[in-house]
This record gives C-alpha cells, structure tokens and sequence, in this order.
C-alpha cells in the first residue's frame, strides 16, 4: 500500500481462516475496530472453511 493512501487513516489487516485477506481503512480508529469485532463475529460463525 501506499504510504499516501493511509497516511491520515488507521487500517486493520485481518486474515481470516477462510483464505481472505480484508483491509479496513478509514479515518476513525473506532470505526476500525468495530468492522473487526465485527468481521471477527461473522468468521467464528461460519460453519465450514473454504478451501484454499
């Protein structure tokens, strides 16, 4: 990533077991944290891992 795009931003990288990577950035480091508790929630539920 470029330093440009998260300069003023906080991300989070979060790799799930279902072989994604997802990438939150946006300028409210809370926000951050609620898409990963979030995110986090949905992946524990899910039932089967896909493949890689």
């Amino acid at each position: 990533m470029r330093k440009a795009l998260t300069e003023n931003r906080k991300c989070a990288i979060l790799e799930s077991p279902h072989c994604m990577r997802l990438i939150f950035c946006t300028n409210s480091g809370l926000a951050v944290r609620f898409a990963a508790k979030t995110l986090m929630r949905i992946l524990r539920e899910a039932k089967e891992p896909e493949d890689c």
